[in-house]
């Protein structure tokens, strides 16, 4: 429907609206969306059952996120049997509940999503935690209440976005040293001990290092048979005395391999901070503010240009994006290039390939080719913006991508703890464009 009415208003009589995780994803796209299609008229819930009667405008407008949590779908596909799956897009999550089912291991299984995964196994029979293919894009594991004696050593290195691990009622003997990688503060164990020999010493630094609270302890039963906090349990285990000269062999070569792995690892920050070093060679005048590159046969990815482009120039930038202000006739390449050397700021919105999408090497030329310049100091600012996908997945097309992470210059679309336009906002100079030519005026 943007195609056809791209910056007017739609209006619905009588229109039966289903309230469900579909319509909440809408409402999260953003204001010019909502008043393209909701303002000016009064639109009420009439299914699912617990969602009758809700005024949609007043749902949008609630400063309590409580009622924009309700817009929830039940998924069917793929949940597993006797478990619940419920998708709840204003908390950006799938919620799976597998409780008190019996279950004796994880689910084979869960829905494909979006969203990062919260799984619910509390109080079953599982005792051995084997990997399975959505360990990934867990964010919450809950295994209380399972009595828990072996975890893979598999399984630690595939829970890279988790954020809370409970395994409060295990009966570990030992914690693999795969733990290492995770952080212990978002680590529930409860009261029930660990063996803690001083071979294991690796557990007190990994501690230590954590951001963990009073409250999240590990229990650690020593090899003199008490029972103490970790930080705590290796008082007695010293060090062993060695041959200073003999360990030098070893180490220097070390050193030698570190700093060479960290010149490797950091490259592209070192170029970052060689370009804050070095004197600008920015234009003194631009045709345009920003100039947006995008997957253009990605038509969610086009509803998002536009949001962009609306906002920011109603805050007086001037924009130009190659879908809506590319004219017919213009050879595309030359398009391109002209206009990303002429311009003060390039915002990547970076999405995943889709089919057979012609143009998505076309995108990694042209930010490669936005990424040189950004290093030369001929543009002045680079913002990456993540549609869809992990962002590990996103930095294996653009390896330079975790560098500008670092520098505060990349952003996710659907992140719920800012509000990406003002993070976007923050990091582009003043608008200086004065001859506005490609201004999109708002026509509704």
């Amino acid at each position: 429907m943007y195609k056809y009415n791209i910056f007017g208003r739609y209006t619905f009589n009588k229109l039966n609206v289903s309230c469900d995780c579909m319509m909440g994803e809408l409402l999260l796209v953003g204001e010019e969306f909502f008043e393209k299609f909701f303002s000016g008229e009064l639109y009420y819930c009439t299914s699912p059952d617990h969602m009758k009667g809700i005024d949609v405008q007043q749902a949008y407008n609630d400063t309590s996120p409580i009622t924009m949590d309700m817009f929830v779908c039940h998924k069917q596909s793929f949940c597993p049997r006797l478990c619940s799956c419920i998708e709840q897009p204003n908390r950006f999550r799938l919620m799976v509940d597998c409780s008190n089912r019996n279950l004796t291991s994880l689910p084979s299984y869960l829905p494909q999503t979006i969203y990062d995964i919260e799984l619910n196994c509390s109080n079953n029979l599982i005792k051995d935690v084997q990997p399975v293919n959505y360990l990934n894009n867990l964010t919450v594991l809950d295994l209380s209440g399972n009595q828990v004696s072996h975890i893979s050593d598999s399984v630690p290195p595939e829970l890279e976005r988790l954020e809370t691990l409970i395994l409060t009622g295990h009966e570990l003997h030992r914690l693999s040293r795969e733990f290492v990688n995770l952080d212990a503060g978002k680590i529930w164990f409860g009261q029930n001990s660990i063996s803690c020999p001083c071979d294991d010493i690796w557990i007190e630094s990994w501690r230590k290092v954590s951001k963990e609270n009073e409250s999240n302890v590990l229990m650690c039963e020593t090899e003199s048979g008490y029972i103490s906090q970790a930080e705590e349990a290796f008082i007695e285990c010293l060090p062993t005395d060695s041959s200073g000269p003999f360990w030098l062999l070893f180490i220097l070569p070390c050193v030698l391999l570190a700093g060479l792995l960290i010149a490797h690892v950091f490259r592209f920050d070192f170029l970052l901070f060689k370009r804050r070093l070095q004197k600008p060679k920015c234009k003194s005048e631009y045709t345009s503010d920003i100039f947006i590159l995008c997957d253009e046969e990605n038509e969610d990815v086009l509803k998002v240009v536009i949001d962009f482009v609306l906002h920011f120039e109603n805050q007086g930038y001037q924009c130009f994006a190659p879908p809506l202000h590319g004219l017919p006739g213009d050879v595309r390449e030359d398009m391109l290039y002209n206009n990303i050397r002429n311009c003060r700021s390039i915002l990547a919105i970076l999405s995943l390939p889709e089919g057979n999408h012609g143009d998505t090497d076309e995108v990694v030329t042209v930010m490669n080719h936005a990424w040189k310049l950004y290093l030369s100091n001929k543009i002045e600012n680079l913002v990456a913006v993540i549609f869809d996908g992990k962002f590990s997945e996103q930095k294996s097309r653009f390896p330079y991508l975790s560098s500008l992470n670092r520098f505060n210059r990349v952003f996710k679309v659907r992140s719920r703890k800012y509000d990406i336009k003002r993070k976007i906002r923050e990091t582009l100079p003043f608008p200086t464009c004065v001859n506005n030519v490609h201004k999109l005026e708002n026509l509704s």
